[in-house]
Parts: C-alpha cells; sequence; structure tokens
C-alpha cells in the first residue's frame, strides 16, 4: 500500500510506503486459530450430540425390549396358566374314567 502526500512548504510530492505484511499475516493467523478452534468446538459439539442420539436410541430400544419382555412373561403365564388348567382337565378325566371302569 502506498500513500502521497505532500511535504509543507514544499511543492514536491514525496511518496510514503507502508508495509502490512506482518500486520496482515498476523490477521491471518489469528483467523486461522479462530477458524481451527471453530471447528474443533464444532466436532466436540457434533460427536456430544451423536453419542446423545445413540444413547436415546439405546434407550429407547432397551426400553422396547423390556416391554417385550414384560408381554413375553405376561403371555408366559398365561400359557403356564393355561397348562395348569389343561392338566387338571385331563386329571378329572382320566379319574372319571377309572371310576367308570370300575
Amino acid at each position: 500500500m502506498s500513500l502521497v502526500k505532500r511535504e509543507k512548504g514544499e511543492q514536491k510530492l514525496s511518496k510514503v510506503v507502508i508495509d502490512l505484511r506482518s500486520e496482515l499475516e498476523e490477521i491471518c493467523l489469528d483467523t486461522q486459530e479462530k477458524l481451527a478452534r471453530t471447528k474443533e468446538d464444532f466436532k466436540e459439539q457434533l460427536k456430544h450430540t451423536i453419542l446423545m442420539l445413540k444413547n436415546e436410541i439405546d434407550h429407547a430400544d432397551l426400553m422396547s425390549m423390556k416391554d417385550i419382555e414384560a408381554i413375553s412373561q405376561c403371555k408366559n403365564n398365561e400359557i403356564d396358566q393355561l397348562q395348569t388348567l389343561l392338566n387338571e382337565m385331563i386329571r378329572k378325566l382320566e379319574v372319571g374314567s377309572h371310576r367308570n371302569k370300575n
């Protein structure tokens, strides 16, 4: 970048050169560091969000499995009750047929 200025009292023009390379490099480095931090923060937030979603899905699966297990247990209890009832009916029939034979 260069600026042109008039010196006081003289009609000469002089050229002033301002070198901003080091300032621009510093700004670029600062911006790169901020971008890297933002990128790292985003990665961490994304990992955290993915982990939370995975936990929620796992929890939902567990809840579903618990519901399935509860229903399965109820059905097993019903089957056991029906089996007991059937066994009692068979016993009564056997006892009745033995009495009829005697």
